[in-house]
């Protein structure tokens, strides 16, 4: 009886094991175009290209599935684990960021996201770290497949004040210096004038 329960607990497991297997999918999540789509409040994300292929190879339901009827949402962990989802959710991408098809240019992620729960929206803020995944959901937000958790992608640093900001170059002073320049030039003018009256005196 003992052995006969530790065999269904066996493949209770391994069934389990086997299901997790097929609902993650190893996918590279990156800015859409490198450190040029971190900004202070948002992340430009590249779309999720070939998540539905990957996911449909494992599955063997690449014919039966409607692609139209599923769709992409986008989940973001913050450095608190405080844990996110981007407020809309995406149609399916081509496989191929080439492809004719209409498609998401990028994932905006910012300037607000949605708690998890939907019970509140935060501002994306200068410096933050989140870690981003994809999961695949079918027509009744059921989800079917999910990325692992990428590396952190952390937000640009404040953009510099209006006061920390040099507005004069090389070629412009301030009125001070102004003023310094003009005085340094007249007492050099007076300086040549009296030195000039000086030798003018020892020739005569």
């Amino acid at each position: 009886m003992m052995q006969v329960s530790i065999k269904k607990l066996a493949g209770f497991l391994l069934m389990v094991c086997c299901c997790n297997s097929q609902l993650l999918v190893d996918y590279n999540i990156v800015p859409c175009n490198g450190d040029l789509s971190r900004l202070a409040t948002l992340v430009w994300l590249q779309p999720a290209h070939c998540l539905f292929e990957m996911w449909a190879a494992q599955t063997s339901s690449q014919s039966t599935t409607d692609r139209s009827s599923l769709s992409i949402t986008v989940e973001v962990l913050r450095e608190d684990n405080g844990t996110f989802v981007l407020t809309r959710k995406y149609s399916i991408p081509p496989c191929t960021p080439y492809s004719p098809e209409p498609t998401e240019p990028a994932y905006r992620m910012g300037p607000s996201i949605a708690c998890k729960n939907g019970s509140c929206i935060e501002h994306v803020l200068p410096g933050q770290s989140f870690k981003i995944r994809y999961v695949l959901l079918d027509s009744s937000a059921k989800p079917l497949v999910m990325t692992p958790w990428s590396d952190a992608i952390t937000t640009r640093d404040d953009p510099p004040t209006y006061n920390s900001i040099q507005v004069w170059n090389v070629g412009m002073r301030s009125g001070a210096m102004i003023v310094i320049t003009v005085l340094l030039t007249v007492t050099m003018f007076f300086l040549l004038v009296g030195l000039t009256a000086t030798i003018t005196d020892k020739w005569k």
